[in-house]
């Protein structure tokens, strides 16, 4: 299989401009497909500035890797941490770029031109584009780093989006490996994941969807509420799940689309005719589920609290 380089992002503050020339040439003359985001020289933008920028351009982009220079590498990674999407580390050696993407699924290093130059910085990149994330061994640590809170949690109740993905007659659930220490094996969820504060439920959808498997969400249709309540190591988690049933294009039955960011779980088909007798958390989806591929046209809320 042929392995696609990752688009790279190049930015620094005032302090990096020259070192940012220099790796910029170097990366183009390898044919790394890299783009320029600045600053230019004599810009009123600081590394909070750039490092935002850097963020804008890379969100929604799970595959493409950061490179930011200022003077310690330190100010850049503190700003651009503040961004749930973003895992940027200070890089002093090519070992701090191979365990920070082996480990931690870094997408972005922070390169200090005080105190690195440009024949060692472009050793740490080259480290940082060739290594891959160690799943089997940092999959749930780095699972955990993804599951910042958000005022949902806070408040004691957890907005969920959920996707049903519907074809020839299968639907697409996502089921634990043995791997996962949260959830027994022969469980069966929907697809999809937190909406974060503030976002929208159709752009949460999107998202989830993009960072678990890929796959871009074409069109999306409204199918139901579900309110439920669980109890969890001896907590109640109250959690309302919004379910769209959407279009990602043709899929192949044969072959399920692969979980990109988990080692934990996977995704599987399964016929619509035997969800039934599947146990798929919270229960009441089945209903959601059935009254969309029966076209009953049901209430789109259903209620399973714990009482």
């Amino acid at each position: 299989m042929t392995v696609v380089p990752p688009k790279i992002y190049l930015a620094s503050d005032y302090r990096g401009i020259q070192m940012r020339a220099q790796l910029l040439d170097a990366l183009q003359s390898a044919s790394f497909d890299v783009e320029d985001l600045g600053i230019e020289d004599g810009s009123t933008l600081d590394y909070v500035d750039i490092s935002k920028r850097l963020a804008k351009t890379m969100d929604h982009q799970s595959h493409a890797l950061g490179i930011i220079i200022c003077g310690s590498g330190q100010g850049v990674s503190i700003a651009l941490n503040r961004y749930p999407h973003m895992r940027a580390i200070v890089c002093r050696a090519p070992e701090d770029a191979q365990q920070g993407r082996e480990k931690l699924k870094a997408n972005t290093i922070c390169l200090g031109c005080k105190n690195t130059s440009p024949e060692e910085a472009l050793k740490i990149i080259h480290q940082f584009i060739a290594q891959d994330f160690s799943s089997s061994k940092h999959a749930t640590c780095v699972q955990k780093l993804n599951g910042a809170e958000t005022a949902h949690h806070k408040a004691g109740v957890n907005l969920i989006v959920r996707a049903m993905i519907i074809q020839e007659g299968h639907i697409l659930l996502t089921t634990p490996t043995g791997t996962n220490k949260d959830f027994s094996q022969g469980l069966y969820f929907l697809p999809g994941g937190h909406v974060d504060h503030n976002e929208p439920a159709h752009e949460a959808l999107s998202r989830e969807i993009r960072e678990e498997m890929g796959l871009v969400v074409n069109d999306a249709v409204f199918r139901g509420v579900l309110e439920c309540s669980w109890n969890r190591k001896e907590s109640i988690y109250h959690e309302l799940d919004i379910i769209y049933e959407i279009n990602v294009g043709p899929l192949s039955i044969d072959q399920p689309p692969l979980a990109l960011d988990h080692g934990f779980h996977k995704f599987v088909w399964k016929k619509i005719g035997d969800i039934q007798h599947l146990h798929i958390l919270p229960e009441r989806l089945k209903e959601i589920i059935l009254n969309t591929t029966q076209e009953k046209g049901e209430s789109p809320f259903l209620s399973q609290m714990i009482k």
